[in-house]
């Protein structure tokens, strides 16, 4: 309470016993989380400082743990210990979901705010960093370094009924993630099986500083539609940046670069959506790194630019059709402009452009737009034979846009003047 008498729901971790000087900070930490959940939720605040936790922390509905500043408070897992963060009953639910069942609702309307958590793993210490089964929780502002295992675990797939307050008068059920950094953890950064129709915006994963493994960021299962916006997937240490398993995943303005084998690979995925943003290979390039590999992918639409790829800015292997792709791909001397034959309806628009030691770009004329079993036609797989237009365009700009199209689409030879 404050001196008015209106209690805003904070709870200090000091006053449940929280010392800089102790290596089990979780105990009095999760008395505050209980006493907040027990008072219908409210939030439990970490000052400026080093925690050390020698154990899980588990979060229950209701509850934001929340520091000062995700530079500012630190949990930090204690030398040889295994700590980290949970949803309460995580790994009942986890195991039971990874096994077939997936009939558990979890947590919901919780989170976590600006803090850092650091897994210590130099210094032996185990565990995944930030675990969660629920719904409806969001994370802001948070970093996530140096775990043994992943960074964050994100899975639900539960009914929609969020807990005691039941549907439609419960929370919504996506997860919302914005100004997430994940680094260094030697499992993988995030590992993301649900909610579905999650926004996750500005985040950042970075795999730089650990042995290889095969995908910095997973989504699988139920982690269908989820969306990143606005995001940076680098680091040369992952097979592949991001691994999809699942479909309608979209990303916008998000560059991923420096997977050793791939940046994206759509693993039987439909339906996913990779806008703007940029796709790249480590420079220099000496693995014949590939930007998108499709498995078993169909319904995708791309809509990016390439770089710094000599295996091939997509590989068409499994392309399983209906695929719109339209794309500019920077080469330089022995990078590969695509591998592999499109499938049925799958159309493209690849423009491949090799920079020139003026720092200028030569376009080297290279646009198809056809798979070879489609119709012919308008995108048919035989070049069309191009009518010569010439004439006077009479200054008519809207003739004139007109003609470039057609043009640049290979339509009609254009000897028109003025």
């Amino acid at each position: 309470m404050n001196g008015k008498g209106f209690d805003f729901g904070f709870l200090d971790i000091r006053a449940t016993g929280a010392d800089q000087a102790r290596t089990d900070n979780e105990i009095p930490i999760q008395v505050a989380i209980d006493a907040q959940a027990a008072r219908g939720g409210g939030r439990v605040c970490v000052p400026n400082g080093t925690w050390r936790i020698s154990g899980s922390i588990y979060l229950r509905t209701g509850v934001w743990l929340e520091g000062s500043s995700r530079l500012g408070s630190i949990l930090r897992v204690a030398p040889g210990a295994t700590g980290g963060i949970k949803t309460l009953d995580f790994e009942a639910l986890f195991a039971a979901c990874e096994a077939g069942n997936c009939s558990g609702d979890g947590q919901f309307s919780f989170g976590l705010r600006d803090l850092q958590i650091d897994g210590n793993k130099g210094n032996g210490a185990t565990g995944d960093g930030v675990s969660i089964y629920g719904t409806s929780f969001g994370i802001e502002s948070v970093f996530i370094r140096d775990f043994a295992g992943w960074g964050l675990i994100s899975m639900y797939a539960g009914g929609n009924s969020h807990g005691p307050l039941g549907a439609p008068e419960g929370p919504p059920l996506e997860a919302h993630v914005r100004e997430l950094v994940v680094k260094d953890c030697a499992a993988g950064q995030i590992d993301w099986a649900g909610p579905h129709d999650s926004l996750l915006a500005n985040v950042i994963t970075v795999s730089q500083s650990i042995a290889a493994i095969p995908a910095a960021v997973r989504i699988r299962d139920n982690g269908s539609a989820v969306q990143f916006l606005h995001s940076h997937f680098w680091g040369g240490d992952p097979d592949h940046q991001l691994f999809v398993e699942t479909g309608s995943v979209q990303l916008t303005d998000c560059q991923v670069e420096g997977g050793r084998l791939s940046q994206i690979y759509l693993c039987d995925a439909a339906g996913c959506k990779i806008i703007g943003g940029r796709i790249a290979g480590q420079s220099p390039n000496t693995q014949g790194q590939k930007g998108i590999v499709f498995d078993n992918a169909r319904n995708t639409y791309i809509y990016t630019s390439f770089s710094n790829l000599n295996g091939g800015a997509i590989d068409f292997s499994g392309d399983s059709g209906n695929n719109l792709i339209n794309c500019i791909v920077g080469l330089r001397e022995n990078d590969v402009f695509y591998v592999g034959q499109p499938a049925r309806r799958t159309v493209r628009h690849m423009v491949a452009r090799r920079a020139l030691d003026s720092g200028e770009a030569d376009n080297l004329g290279e646009v198809m737009l056809n798979s070879p079993d489609m119709p012919l036609g308008f995108f048919g797989e035989q070049p069309l034979t191009q009518r010569i237009v010439t004439g006077k365009r009479a200054s008519n700009p809207a003739l004139a846009n007109l003609l470039r199209a057609l043009s640049d689409y290979g339509l009609i030879d254009d000897q028109t003047v003025g």
